[in-house]
């Protein structure tokens, strides 16, 4: 079975990786990545839809995988709000932002990677 897609590929080489990436400790960053390649890869899918675009081909976003994007972004703005308060400065800021894109928002881009063409096989 071949790859169809770039979506596809981009997954298909993450799982043959995937002991290479354990064995290198690059799992966080690997499949953080991912998720935000693919993510910016439907943003990018949905823009270029037009009224044109097949029925059977367009992009459509359930409303879970709304859900799960909005509680991330509240979890995000609950984090600047209590180290903003707590006055811990910008570097705390920074690792929180870091580690929010890193754990926390790949939960809503692994789901909205759902919604691309990829095969389960």
């Amino acid at each position: 079975m071949k790859p169809q897609n770039f979506e596809e590929s981009l997954i298909w080489y993450v799982i043959i990786g995937t002991y290479g990436i354990y064995a290198l400790g690059l799992v966080f960053s690997v499949y953080s990545a991912l998720a935000w390649v693919l993510g910016g890869y439907l943003v990018f899918k949905i823009l270029l839809q037009t009224k044109k675009t097949p029925p059977s081909q367009k992009i459509r976003i359930p409303w879970v995988t709304w859900l799960w994007g909005i509680c991330s972004l509240i979890s995000l703005v609950a984090t600047y709000a209590g180290i903003t308060d707590f006055d811990l400065g910008m570097r705390a800021l920074l690792r929180a932002i870091l580690g929010w894109l890193t754990s926390t928002a790949i939960i809503p881009l692994f789901l909205l990677s759902g919604c691309l063409n990829i095969r389960p096989k």
